[in-house]
């Protein structure tokens, strides 16, 4: 983790890299690093990608990330702030939306499922920290268990 005076020392060269080798490219509608993350004039909303990112990512995945970010962002002359979309193609981030990864696994998917259908069909919002709450007690009530994944 870096400390504050780290940040302080940061610069923007690090980030963007020179060259066309950069570490930041702009992905096209194929999934392809077609160059540096400035729009060509005439071209739609580009959707920028680390090095590392998209070595993580396949083609159709990067593919899936330019529609989405171009389907949440259409014009590409908007001013303001940028919109954040998910390089999974899932849409738009929201600031204080965080991705949770689940550690636990129901040691019974059948009951745990039953256990989330009726939470759906008792609350009005689900998925909420209250019907979780709810669903997993139910589930425990059931005789599951967790086991860590």
């Amino acid at each position: 983790m870096k400390t504050f005076t780290q940040f302080l020392n940061e610069d923007l060269r690090d980030w963007f890299g020179n060259g066309p080798d950069g570490d930041w490219q702009r992905i096209n509608s194929k999934g392809e690093a077609i160059g540096p993350c400035a729009r060509e004039e005439g071209e739609p909303k580009p959707k920028c990608m680390s090095k590392a990112k998209r070595a993580g990512l396949t083609k159709k995945q990067r593919s899936a990330a330019v529609r989405a970010k171009r389907k949440h962002d259409p014009d590409a002359n908007r001013s303001g702030s940028p919109v954040n979309v998910s390089n999974y193609g899932k849409g738009k981030i929201s600031e204080e939306e965080e991705i949770i990864q689940e550690k636990n696994i129901p040691t019974s998917p059948e009951k745990w499922s039953r256990a989330k259908t009726l939470a759906k069909s008792k609350f009005k919002v689900y998925p909420s920290a209250y019907a979780n709450g709810w669903a997993a007690k139910k589930y425990k009530a059931m005789g599951g268990g967790w086991k860590t994944g």
